[in-house]
């Protein structure tokens, strides 16, 4: 089994919202503690987009999640794990 590498202080995180949508006030929260422990959080360009019940429509939610396939330097993680 192939495991991913460990998360270093300076790793880039993509936070993308692939499912529901996000709280903004859940997710600055979470933002904070990820740059207090070292990381880079860099977000979707959707990840605060909203259709119906969902995190914005399903073009949008994939094209975050194809973005931060493309850059290697990204780590992926969505918006829901942040929360603490």
């Amino acid at each position: 089994m192939k495991y991913p590498e460990r998360l270093k202080q300076g790793d880039k995180i993509g936070i993308a919202a692939p499912a529901g949508p996000v709280d903004q006030k859940i997710l600055k929260k979470g933002l904070a503690m990820l740059k207090k422990m070292g990381f880079s959080p860099v977000l979707g360009k959707h990840v605060l987009a909203q259709d119906r019940y969902m995190a914005g429509t399903d073009d949008q939610r994939v094209e975050d999640l194809h973005e931060f396939f493309r850059d290697p330097q990204r780590k992926i993680s969505s918006a829901k794990n942040v929360v603490v």
